[in-house]
């Protein structure tokens, strides 16, 4: 019977060990660094999509709105709920085919869930009101009414709306007329 000799010698297991000590430190920092690429990425898509959210929604309630309040508004209540603080709010009425009209009022508000400080979009029409997140750890948000121009005008006689938010990722303006 013959013995068989399978496995290692020392000199490979010594060679091993040192390639793999060499490889090791080069793979482990690839992988954190597409970590930190990944979550970086991450944060960045996350405020496009606040962006774009926001932008989208902005403009076509300006458009629609009849009427512009800023966050020196004495209504607070209206199209919001207990604790969150006033950005800004527009209101029109939209008449369907029938002629029967319906009031619709759109409100932006800071609130903080859960320590995520939000800048959220009301919608309310009668007492039904539907909200949507449109930017999560927002900074600051501020609604100012404008004239046609974009300057700054009197929400009496605005013309159209500019809505300024800050998140980590910097600062943004939206801005809208109405028809």
């Amino acid at each position: 019977m013959s013995r068989r000799e399978d496995g290692f010698t020392l000199v490979e297991l010594l060679v091993a060990i040192t390639v793999l000590g060499i490889i090791a430190p080069v793979m482990v920092s690839a992988i954190v660094l597409g970590l930190k690429t990944t979550a970086a990425t991450t944060g960045q898509l996350n405020a496009s999509h606040s962006r774009q959210e926001l932008a989208a929604f902005f403009t076509t309630d300006v458009q629609s709105a009849v009427s512009i309040a800023d966050e020196t508004s004495a209504d607070t209540t209206t199209c919001m709920s207990a604790g969150e603080t006033l950005v800004g709010r527009l209101s029109w009425t939209d008449i369907d085919s029938t002629g029967a009209s319906t009031a619709r009022v759109v409100t932006y508000a800071i609130v903080t869930v859960s320590g995520d400080k939000q800048l959220v979009r009301h919608a309310c029409t009668g007492a039904a009101m539907s909200t949507v997140t449109v930017v999560h750890n927002v900074a600051s948000g501020n609604l100012d009414c404008t004239s046609t121009a974009f300057a700054t005008a009197a929400c009496a006689t605005a013309a159209g709306a500019k809505l300024t938010a800050a998140d980590a990722s910097g600062s943004w303006v939206v801005e809208g007329l109405t028809r």
